[in-house]
């Protein structure tokens, strides 16, 4: 699965309401169209890579200090900032 595309919070909001206001109507092979779309969520939050990054001291400890204050990992912080650099959502301004 390459090229991942995210949706945006009102396309979210599109489908819930969607569903909020339609009546289901059934598929055919619903079970394949299971079987494929879990599939696809399994690819999408699948952790392939590791990596390793070189820090200065204070970068690191100041990460640290950063992940500790929202309860969350160092690891985790550094891979959802990353995430969310290369899919557009925050950008460097130079």
């Amino acid at each position: 699965m390459e090229n991942k595309e995210y949706m945006s919070k009102e396309e979210e909001q599109e489908i819930i309401e969607y569903f909020e206001t339609h009546d289901p109507v059934s598929i055919p092979n619903v079970e394949s169209e299971i079987k494929r779309f879990t599939e696809y969520a399994k690819q999408a939050t699948r952790k392939e890579k590791n990596i390793n990054l070189r820090l200065t001291q204070l970068d690191w400890q100041l990460l640290k200090r950063k992940a500790e204050e929202m309860g969350i990992p160092y690891q985790t912080l550094t891979t959802s900032l990353i995430h969310r650099f290369v899919t557009g959502k925050i950008s460097l301004n130079a």
